[in-house]
């Protein structure tokens, strides 16, 4: 049972080297049945192509109004965590922003000191 677990890998490389002859007898066998068409191929003339010139209709561009504007297309800027911070620093609560501000500018809290 205990040469079961090394003939695995041995059966699996011999396996493996089967396949490639395989191929390499493959691969031998195709180059000779390519040779055998020797025939030539008549070659057709080939048409060189022409150059048509054709009209591309211009589009004028309009100036758009600012009041021409759908009114569903005007969006929101969108609210981050830095934009909540500085509308929150430019209120008088001074406790909201000392907090903030330690946070942010303190140490991290896995270097922080336990109270």
């Amino acid at each position: 049972m205990e040469h079961v677990d090394k003939l695995i890998p041995l059966l699996a490389l011999v396996g493996i080297g089967v396949f490639l002859l395989f191929l390499l007898r493959l691969a031998k066998s195709e180059p000779a049945a390519v040779a055998v068409q020797t025939t030539p191929v008549k070659s057709l003339p080939i048409a060189t192509p022409v150059s048509v010139p054709v009209a591309v209709p211009v589009l004028a561009e309009t100036p758009r109004d600012v009041n021409d504007v759908p009114a569903n297309a005007i969006v929101e800027p969108a609210t981050s965590p830095i934009h909540d911070l500085l509308h929150s620093l430019k209120k008088k609560d001074a406790l909201t922003t000392a907090f903030l501000l330690n946070e942010i500018l303190g140490p991290p809290v896995s270097k922080r000191k336990r109270a």
